[in-house]
Formats: C-alpha cells, sequence, structure tokens
C-alpha cells in the first residue's frame, strides 16, 4: 500500500522561475534529485512518485492531443516569437486569446498571466498535479555575483555618469561587447538595464533640482539667456540659462531651466510659460536683465514680463546679422550679368530657378526636412548648400554623382562622409536663420562673393558626394600633411563660412593638385570640364585670401562673445569697439578689402550704434565689467557713473 503523501512535503518552497528567461531543460535525474530535496521527509519511493507521474504525463498528453496540440495551444506567441520556445506548461494549460490568464487542463483552474508569466499557473501544476518535470533547477552557487553591493552600487554610479557625460543610449551599458568587458573585469558585475538608468536619472533631476533652488535663494540678482529653437525633427525647445555671483563673488552660470515647448511661439505663450518657471524657482523678482536675439517672439515675451527686467540683445546675434547681411553670403540672384571684367564670373544661365528659392520662402520647411541620415549619399544637402548657384553648379554634383554608381563607390561616399562629424551641421530653425536679407545690394565685391562662395559649396559638396574626387583629396592631404576637412557652411551661423574660407587657404595646395591633374583621375570629359567651370584661379585665391583677413576680426570676436564660464558683455563691448576701429582704418593698398570694410562698418552701425536705446543698455551693463573699461572713454565713464 503506497504511503499517503504529507501536505507538508508539497509546502516546500519550488524555485519557479519565469519562462522568459529560463526553458525546461532538466532530465529525469535532475527532476528525481529534485524530487528528492524537496521530499527528504517523506518514505515514499521516488521510483513510484516518477511512475506515476509518468504515467499520468502520458495520459494528459494522449488524452490532449486530438484537443490541445502543444504546437497549436499558444499560436499567437508563435507568430510574435517565432524563435521563442514554447514552454512546456502549456502541455497541460491554455493560454486566454487575451493572453491575461492561463486555464489548467487538468481541474480547470484558472490564474492570471502577468506579463506572459508562467509562474503561478508552473506552481499549481507541481502542487496539485505532481508535474515534477517542470520544475526549473536552482541555479548553480558558483554562478552567483560575488560583487558586494556597495561595490555594485559604485560601478552603477560610475555607468550613469558615463551615459551622462558621454551622451550615451541607456541601454549601451549591456551590450554584449560592454558586457564581455564588465565580465572580464569584473565577474559576476551586471550594468543598470536602460529601465534602472532611467529611474536614476529622475531621481537626480529632482536632487539637483532641490540644490539649485536651494543655491538661487541665497542670492539677490540674477540675469537670464533666452535661447528658443526648433530642432531638426520639428521639436521646439526652451532654454533658460541663469548668471548670477554669489556672496564670495564667485561667478555662476548655469542652465535653470530646459523643456520643449508644445505650444504656439506666441509672446505671450512664451511669457507665460518664462514666468511660471521662474517664479517655481523662486526667481522672478530678482530678475535684472534678460540677454536673447532679436526674434519678434522672444522681443514681444521680454515686453510682457515685469517692466524692471531690461532686455539686452544678444551681441553674438547682432554681428552675424552685420556680416551676412553686409556681404551677402546667402543672396538669391535669378540672373547675373556676365561682366567679362570680372574674372571670378563663370557663364550661367540668364534665368535660374534654384531649390534655394523654394527654401528660403519657406525656411521651417528647410530646417525640418534637410537633415539627411548617416546612410543617404547627401543629396539633401546640395540643396542646402549650392541650391542658390541654380541648376548650372547643381549639374556639376549630379553628373559626378550618376557616373560613379558601383558598389564599391558607393561605401568609399559613406565613408567620405563620416570622415568629419562636423560635416552633420545641427541645422536648427532658430532667429539665427531668419531677419537675414537676401536681396543685399549686388556691388562689385558682393558679386564675387557670391560667385566665390557658389564655388566653394560645390567643391566642399564634392570632396563629400565623389568617391574619386574625396580620395584624391585624403590622399594628398597625407602628403602635403594637412589635417582639414572642408564642411559646407549654414545660414544660422555665419563663422561657418568662415570655417569653409579657413579650410580651403589650408588646403590650396591639394585644391591646386587637384585642379592641375584632374585630367589624369578617372572622369568622363564631360565631368573634367565641369570640374574646370569651377576651378578657382589666382584672382579667386587673392580675393579669398583678403575676405579671409577681413572675417578674421569677426571671428575672434564672436570667440570671446561665446563664452560660458566668465561674463562676457564687457569683452563683447571691447569687441564690438575693437571691429569698429578695424573697419574704420582704411590705411591698405587692397582695394577689395577697403571695399569689404565699408560694406561692414554701413551694418555694423546699422545693428549697433543706431538703436540707442539698446546700446545705452549695453554700454551701461557693461561698464561693470572690467574689460569694458578698455573701450570707454573717460566721457562715457561719467555718464556711465552718473546714471
Amino acid at each position: 500500500m503506497k504511503q499517503k503523501r504529507k501536505k507538508t512535503s508539497t509546502s516546500i518552497i519550488y524555485e519557479i522561475l519565469d519562462d522568459n528567461q529560463h526553458h525546461d531543460t532538466s532530465t529525469t535525474a535532475n527532476i528525481n534529485s529534485t524530487i528528492k530535496s524537496l521530499n527528504d521527509n517523506s518514505s515514499i519511493p521516488l521510483t513510484s512518485n516518477t511512475t506515476n507521474s509518468s504515467s499520468s504525463n502520458h495520459n494528459i498528453t494522449t488524452q490532449s492531443s486530438d484537443t490541445t496540440n502543444p504546437t497549436t495551444t499558444t499560436p499567437s506567441i508563435r507568430q510574435k516569437f517565432p524563435n521563442r520556445k514554447s514552454s512546456n506548461v502549456w502541455l497541460y494549460a491554455t493560454k486566454s486569446e487575451d493572453g491575461k490568464s492561463a486555464t489548467c487542463n487538468l481541474c480547470g483552474y484558472v490564474c492570471a498571466v502577468v506579463c506572459h508569466s508562467t509562474s503561478t499557473i508552473r506552481y499549481h501544476l507541481i502542487r496539485q498535479h505532481d508535474k515534477y518535470d517542470l520544475i526549473i533547477s536552482r541555479s548553480s552557487p558558483s554562478s552567483k555575483s560575488k560583487v558586494s553591493q556597495h561595490f555594485k552600487d559604485e560601478l552603477h554610479s560610475l555607468c550613469y555618469n558615463a551615459i551622462i557625460i558621454d551622451h550615451r543610449p541607456f541601454n549601451d551599458m549591456r551590450k554584449p561587447g560592454l558586457l564581455t568587458i564588465f565580465n572580464k573585469l569584473c565577474p559576476g558585475y551586471l550594468p543598470p538595464h536602460r529601465n534602472q538608468v532611467s529611474n536614476h536619472l529622475k531621481y537626480l533631476y529632482n536632487v539637483h533640482l532641490t540644490a539649485l533652488k536651494e543655491q538661487l535663494q541665497n542670492i539677490d540678482y540674477i540675469g537670464l539667456t533666452f535661447d528658443f529653437w526648433t530642432s531638426r525633427r520639428s521639436v521646439s525647445f526652451l532654454c533658460i540659462t541663469g548668471h548670477w555671483f554669489d556672496d564670495k563673488c564667485l561667478y555662476f552660470s548655469k542652465v535653470i531651466h530646459f523643456s520643449s515647448f508644445n505650444e504656439r511661439h506666441t509672446g505671450f505663450n512664451i511669457s507665460r510659460s518664462v514666468k511660471e518657471k521662474l517664479e517655481s524657482l523662486g526667481i522672478y523678482h530678482k530678475v535684472v536683465a534678460i540677454t536673447c536675439d532679436g526674434g519678434q517672439n522672444l522681443v514681444s515675451a521680454c515686453s510682457q514680463l515685469d517692466g524692471s527686467i531690461k532686455r539686452i540683445w544678444c551681441c553674438t546675434h547682432r554681428l552675424h546679422l552685420v556680416i551676412i547681411n553686409s556681404l551677402g553670403f546667402w543672396n538669391i540672384e535669378n540672373k547675373l550679368d556676365n561682366n567679362p571684367t570680372n574674372c571670378l564670373t563663370t557663364e550661367i544661365p540668364a534665368t535660374t530657378t534654384s531649390s534655394f528659392d523654394v527654401i528660403s520662402n519657406n525656411q521651417q520647411e528647410l530646417m525640418d526636412t534637410s537633415w539627411s541620415d548617416e546612410n543617404e549619399t547627401g543629396e539633401i544637402l546640395i540643396d542646402e548648400t549650392i541650391g542658390d548657384a541654380g541648376g548650372h553648379y547643381t549639374d556639376i554634383i549630379n553628373n559626378f554623382d550618376t557616373a560613379q554608381g558601383s558598389e564599391a563607390e558607393s561605401a568609399t561616399i559613406v565613408h567620405a562622409e563620416s570622415i568629419d562629424d562636423e560635416q552633420n551641421l545641427d541645422l536648427i530653425d532658430d532667429n539665427w536663420s531668419s531677419n537675414i536679407d537676401t536681396n543685399v545690394p549686388t556691388t562689385n565685391e558682393v558679386e564675387l562673393i557670391m560667385d566665390l562662395l557658389k564655388k566653394c559649396r560645390v567643391l566642399a559638396t564634392l570632396s563629400k558626394k565623389s568617391s574619386i574626387v574625396s580620395n584624391f583629396i585624403r590622399t594628398n592631404q597625407l602628403l602635403f600633411k594637412v589635417n582639414r576637412t572642408l564642411n559646407n557652411d549654414c545660414k544660422s551661423r555665419w563663422n561657418s563660412t568662415f570655417i569653409l574660407l579657413d579650410a580651403l587657404i589650408d588646403l590650396k595646395p591639394v585644391m591646386m593638385k587637384l585642379f592641375n591633374e584632374k585630367r589624369t583621375l578617372n572622369l568622363r570629359r564631360d565631368q573634367i570640364e565641369k570640374l574646370t567651370m569651377i576651378e578657382l584661379n589666382n584672382e579667386d585665391w587673392d580675393f579669398i585670401s583678403s575676405l579671409h583677413s577681413v572675417l578674421k576680426p569677426f571671428y575672434w570676436g564672436t570667440v570671446m562673445m561665446s563664452g560660458k564660464n566668465y561674463p562676457s558683455i564687457g569683452l563683447a563691448y571691447h569687441a564690438v569697439h575693437k571691429i569698429k576701429h578695424f573697419c574704420t582704418n582704411g590705411i591698405t593698398s587692397n582695394n577689395h578689402i577697403k571695399e569689404l570694410k565699408k560694406l561692414l562698418l554701413v551694418k555694423l552701425y546699422t545693428y549697433f550704434y543706431d538703436d540707442i536705446e539698446q546700446f545705452q543698455y549695453f554700454q551701461r551693463h557693461a561698464f561693470f565689467d572690467p574689460a569694458a573699461h578698455l573701450s570707454l572713454s573717460d566721457v562715457e565713464k561719467n555718464q556711465c557713473e552718473k546714471y
């Protein structure tokens, strides 16, 4: 007579894990050993139980073969996860169609299935129906982590900091390559999951926000900088940076708010949102001045805040407009005169309709659609940079593209585009790309600049788009030891044009060799002819040198104004004063330089000196920065002191 099983023998906790991470691979020997460990106080022969279990298993399988074939009980799981093994639990149970519950085929017991877990139904089958083959053996002790909790927390903290500092995706630390390194350096350590990273960042946000509020409580006055823009994915952002001195006269500059802005970009909505954020930080009554660009919505938003808060223009934005709107970097010209005395003018059809014409009519569309993915070969980039040149220059690019279509060359093109990450400029829609005059009066110098920049932009694009040209340039860069690449400029940052010219000057030996040896390259005759059309001659190089020398003080002035670790208003005032002095100094024998300085000086007065109210704010606030005293006269100092 068989001995009746004791209830205590089945109440021992079984090691039941989720099927999503473990599969049933227990052999009969493992089952017997597990049963023996669970029933060490029972006198029941193991062979009897095993036999009964096997018999029961056989009966159930036979009985359910006509109704619940295991290969058809969970078709939805197999369809969603074709490579996943089906759990043996479903030999004895059936999952509901909605996947939220499971029904035992032996007794009709119904239980919930949370996130496709089989733990509950597995425990039921083992305890009530002796399905010991469903027991998942406990992991071996040697596989357990030997890392202490304190050391684990330290490693987790380092992982969080690495993700923050290096701007890495949240799941980077658990990628196979890094896991191999972690396992070698610290066996048993598992980096944080992406959900852990997300939760920890939320925790850090609250910690730093609380610390920021406490720090801001101890200050008396604060100045703000507004930055408002729309990303290439049409997501708008508002960033507020605070600038203040503490009681020890230590300077601080911190981002106090950064978030997306999903409302209409009206001055009222912006001012309301800004006021709410400042009041939540407890500093609205402490704000004395706000610096922002010249966008109408931001100007309107500042005017709707407290009357004691003064708005100060962004000097770098003003300097940007001075250069762009005086030299016509982005002029649109549908008809160019074929002037034989102009050595830089290339014969262009009388009337052209360019992609740039369309882009200029809708700057928002440019910023939202012009971004080119890594695997694209840059067709959209052509429209951004050289579309204003008309079909003449665009055809040059297209012909080089269509004539070189082999797989090897395509791979080379992708490689060429990834040489320098700076080529993928962060094209954003902000007020820096608005207020740009695309119809600057075409003086001789402006016309020279327009035609020269068209050629430079074509060369920059070809250096990335054409594998033959890019390979030639890379090879000769090593030969001449020039570590520069040609990156196309953009409308939102004038200094991108200066960087293009600066790189072109450094690469002059390479470019000269390219033009001289173009007939030895594997190019068609029509391609050689078109490359000849954008060839830079001696007059072009001389003018590039003149333009570069004129723009260089503006470039360094922009660098001075863009500091984030020191107060910049005094340096900005000093830089503007020195740039004005540079433009008024006409002691030079180069007529091009004289004319360029005159054009820049006119716009410098327009954007800085003609706005009396803003210039007075600028001067009076700069007075408190010792750097500004380098350019303030005694009369101006007395006026500021009286104020």
